[in-house]
């Protein structure tokens, strides 16, 4: 299989077969040296920064258009305040390192360009306060910043695969996500009935950001690229069994 970058926007439904997750598991492990130096020459700070707008833009969809209790609303808020004084900075980290990539086009135009960019993202916090408006901004900049990701996603999966992903999910997911949301989530209803509602760019931003907290403090994603794929099938398809809540 080969391996190519595609942007969210053009997600395919197929379904994932095992020896696809297999084929999908030993590139990611030959591609590491490629993602940590991508890290290094501004790949990173791109993917933080499209990752944070598309999931910004989800939250103040979620704000505008769900019936939320007080708390859950409160606690959604929170997360938008929090992001929307984050963004400016990771403009700025993403423009230092495209400037040290290339230092030879750092030019009066491309000041001006990043200038307006940062401008752009700074305007957010005066839109934090109306979602719908704060909405249509963060896609108008999602479009900019697409996310750009190392494989094609499927909605569905076969028995092997789906074998497979069960096991990484138990391992690592089931002990917070298999039970009924708390207030303090975004997820609204069963996790499963969320993420299959939820827009598919969305959802692979929530499933890259991992826990969502501060930027740059938040638990690292311990998932590679090929897990994201099919992590993000297996809880679009209803295959996570939802347990009842723990009695207080």
């Amino acid at each position: 299989m080969e391996r190519r970058f595609v942007f969210a926007d053009d997600l395919r439904s197929e379904a994932l077969s095992g020896p696809r997750i297999a084929s999908l598991m030993a590139l990611a492990a030959g591609a590491l040296w490629f993602f940590a130096s991508a890290a290094f020459a501004g790949g990173e700070h791109y993917r933080r920064l499209a990752v944070e707008l598309a999931i910004t833009q989800g939250d103040s969809r979620l704000l505008a258009s769900a019936e939320l209790s007080p708390s859950k609303r409160q606690w959604i808020e929170a997360r938008i305040s929090s992001a929307v004084n984050q963004l400016p900075l990771l403009g700025r980290r993403y423009l230092e390192s495209l400037r040290a990539q290339d230092n030879h086009q750092g030019n009066q135009a491309g000041n001006q360009s990043g200038n307006q960019l940062i401008n752009d993202f700074a305007a957010l916090k005066t839109l934090a306060a109306t979602p719908a408006a704060l909405h249509e901004k963060t896609a108008t900049l999602a479009r900019t910043f697409p996310i750009k990701f190392a494989y094609a996603l499927a909605d569905t999966l076969d028995a092997q695969a789906t074998a497979a992903t069960a096991d990484l999910f138990n391992q690592h997911c089931r002990a917070c996500h298999a039970t009924p949301a708390d207030e303090q989530s975004v997820i609204i209803g069963a996790f499963s009935d969320f993420a299959a509602a939820t827009p598919p760019t969305e959802w692979l931003a929530r499933l890259l950001g991992g826990l969502h907290g501060d930027v740059y403090t938040r638990f690292e994603n311990p998932f590679t690229d090929s897990e994201i794929a099919m992590l993000f099938a297996y809880t679009r398809m209803g295959a996570i069994d939802h347990v009842e809540a723990p009695p207080p």
